[in-house]
């Protein structure tokens, strides 16, 4: 807990930019550990009754080899029973935190990149390289952590060079082989759609009664979800089958792409990894994006209206999902 008691004249206003918790001791500034695990570390469930108050600020110990749900869950519970509660791994003891690079740093390497991409697009390279460039934006957005209630500017100039990027180099590949609604009329066209009343029934079978839905919400997500999957199968896909020179290898490819995107959600990167491989073999049949995005769209908020709490633990990626 934390206490500020301020004197001040009235209609004087305070704003707190940042808070750390300093390490009691000078010697770990340098890099001791202040604590280190005992030799047999107990289970969390074992830990979690002591948490009685008697120590202002005790220490929970969590096994090296749980899951990043799991983790969080042990995390949640015990600052539940105990609000100061420091809950670490036990190969990660508790540091002082490190200082953060000035934000000069983090232009100087936006800079960088949206450079490189300009290069790039005067002297296009291979299919290899392309994609690279396009995919290092969104794994700056998502594995840098940037994804956030107070998001980096820098990673949101990247991402928008990344898409720019992308979009560009596919109006140089000619004429493009999809469309974005196509032969409507045909079967294999509403395949994509299948995935919609599985993830209902998934829902009802393992997860809780739906929560409302709000349309202007569901509504953003189609768009979202529409710039995804052009990203991936309008974009990615075509060069996949060039490099690898095969539908399957590209297909699995592409799936893994769109389950790194919502990393570290492990359960959801799963169930990303397999919807993804359906949508991109029924895209490959018809070509058309808009069903594989009214799929994923409406699949997405049915999962989070449903699976939330007992499959899912949040839909959200990169530092939100610790949150």
């Amino acid at each position: 807990m934390l206490r500020l008691r301020v004197s001040a004249p009235p209609g004087t206003s305070w704003i707190l930019r940042h808070v750390a918790l300093e390490a009691a001791d000078p010697a770990t500034e340098h890099g001791t550990r202040p604590a280190l695990p005992p030799p047999s570390l107990p289970s969390p469930t074992t830990q979690l009754p002591a948490l009685t108050g008697r120590t202002a600020s005790p220490l929970i110990w969590l096994p090296v080899n749980a899951s990043a749900e799991e983790l969080l869950t042990w995390r949640d519970e015990a600052i539940r029973r105990q609000a100061g509660a420091i809950v670490v791994r036990a190969d990660l003891p508790p540091r002082t935190p490190r200082s953060i690079p000035p934000q000069w740093l983090t232009w100087l390497a936006c800079g960088a990149y949206a450079a490189a991409l300009l290069h790039l697009a005067w002297r296009p390279r291979g299919d290899l390289v392309t994609l690279a460039a396009v995919f290092a934006g969104a794994l700056w957005l998502i594995a840098g952590r940037h994804w956030g209630e107070d998001n980096s500017w820098p990673a949101i100039v990247v991402v928008t060079a990344a898409f720019a990027f992308a979009a560009w180099s596919t109006s140089r590949d000619g004429p493009r082989r999809w469309e974005w609604i196509g032969r409507w009329r045909s079967i294999g066209w509403w395949a994509p759609l299948l995935l919609i009343p599985i993830a209902a029934a998934t829902g009802l079978a393992w997860g809780h009664s739906i929560e409302p839905i709000k349309p202007w919400r569901a509504l953003l997500y189609l768009g979202w979800a529409g710039m995804q999957q052009w990203l991936l199968l309008g974009f990615a896909l075509p060069r996949l089958e060039r490099i690898l020179r095969s539908g399957p290898w590209a297909i699995l490819s592409v799936a893994a792409l769109f389950a790194l995107m919502h990393t570290p959600n492990g359960t959801l990167m799963q169930l990303c990894l397999l919807s993804e491989l359906f949508w991109a073999a029924c895209f490959l049949r018809n070509r058309s994006l808009l069903p594989v995005a009214i799929a994923h769209a409406a699949s997405a908020v049915i999962a989070g209206a449903t699976l939330i709490g007992p499959v899912l633990r949040s839909l959200e990626v990169s530092g939100r999902f610790f949150l």
